[in-house]
C-alpha cells in the first residue's frame, strides 16, 4: 500500500523536428517575435524542406 501514493514516472522521448541553424529571436524578420512581445526564445532557420513531429504523433497544425 505504500507505493500507492508514489508518483509514477512516465518516460517520453522527444526528437528534433528539423535540422537547422539556431538564431537569436531578435534576428527574426517578424516584429512581434523580434521585439519579444511573445516572450523570450529563439528561432530555427531550417535546412531542407522536411519537418517531423518531435513525438510519436502527427503534426496537424503549424503556426
Amino acid at each position: 500500500m505504500r507505493n500507492f501514493f508514489k508518483k509514477k514516472t512516465k518516460s517520453i522521448e522527444l526528437f528534433s523536428p528539423s535540422q537547422g541553424e539556431i538564431i537569436p529571436i531578435e534576428r527574426v524578420p517578424d516584429e512581434v517575435f523580434s521585439s519579444k512581445m511573445m516572450g523570450d526564445g529563439f528561432a530555427v532557420k531550417p535546412i531542407g524542406e522536411e519537418l517531423f513531429s518531435p513525438v510519436c504523433g502527427e503534426v496537424i497544425s503549424v503556426f
